[in-house]
């Protein structure tokens, strides 16, 4: 019997544990009314054997399985249906804009389908464009397949409480690096800074706010890996959380700053962040360093 991926469609091998194509659980059930489980339970054989595996094999592992997965994916005829038109979707309000057609109609559907992505005049700008494209299907095509693409949200927002209660400083360093990063890539994806490309940054909010309510996502698994030094499976839990946070709330930030006629803010504000992250890490393991001693 064949099975698909219940987020994008992608048709899956019967071994896999990770959809290649959306990195989302392939045994999940729904993660609103699930608990989180992260490697914290040491009765789980699959926990530990995720335990073993770093961060870096993991990111090769996940890398290496993309050719695959678009390979299964267009294998489903509805994966490869949704595809195509959100293709035409894109290439009509581009085409049309470019020709010198005006009207409110276009713009809304513009802004709706991110169409504009991509068209501009850098090498940058183009490849930052296709990729937020990339981003911007990997969370439209589940919806189209009959998916929610909230799940995870109310599990998130009960995740909020637990994952600001402890040391303060070591909080606001994960979660301002993620914040920063969120600016980088919200510029990367939107060169122009123009609001009708802001569609990319609502994505990227609620993309980044419901991993923290997905169990085992494949890039909240990876960013937990890297945070190995931590001292708990739960502190590891939250650092992961927080820089999730951050990154929602980067992207609605990069939204208001795209509003400023200033050439690429988002990128500086954005770098400017990730400078104050390394200090807060610094100064987090110099109070720790001095409660030791």
């Amino acid at each position: 019997m064949e099975k698909y991926c219940k987020e994008c469609g992608t048709l899956l091998n019967e071994e896999s544990s990770f959809c290649p194509t959306c990195g989302a659980n392939i045994d999940n059930e729904d993660d609103d009314f699930k608990e989180l489980k992260f490697e914290t339970d040491s009765n789980s054989s699959s926990n530990k054997h995720n335990s073993k595996i770093s961060a870096t094999s993991h990111l090769i592992s996940g890398i290496k399985n993309i050719p695959k997965g678009i390979i299964l994916s267009f294998q489903n005829k509805r994966y490869l249906i949704i595809i195509i038109l959100l293709i035409l979707l894109w290439t009509i309000p581009s085409i049309m804009t470019i020709l010198g057609s005006e009207s409110q109609i276009l713009n809304i559907i513009s802004y709706i389908t991110y169409s504009l992505g991509g068209i501009s005049s850098s090498i940058l700008g183009i490849v930052g464009g296709v990729i937020g494209k990339v981003v911007y299907a990997y969370f439209l095509v589940p919806i189209f397949l009959g998916n929610n693409p909230l799940r995870g949200i109310i599990k998130g927002a009960r995740e909020i409480s637990n994952t600001f209660n402890t040391n303060l400083v070591k909080s606001f360093s994960s979660f301002v690096l993620g914040i920063g990063v969120a600016l980088i890539l919200y510029n990367f994806f939107n060169s122009s800074l123009a609001i009708q490309n802001s569609m990319i940054g609502i994505i990227g909010f609620v993309t980044a706010f419901r991993t923290v309510g997905q169990e085992n996502n494949f890039w909240k698994e990876y960013v937990y890996k890297l945070n190995k030094r931590a001292k708990s499976d739960l502190e590891r839990k939250a650092l992961t959380n927080r820089l999730f946070y951050g990154l929602s709330i980067g992207f609605l930030f990069a939204i208001i700053l795209s509003l400023i006629p200033l050439d690429n803010i988002c990128y500086i504000v954005g770098v400017f962040l990730l400078i104050i992250s390394i200090f807060l890490k610094i100064v987090s393991k110099s109070s720790k360093q001095e409660v030791t001693v």
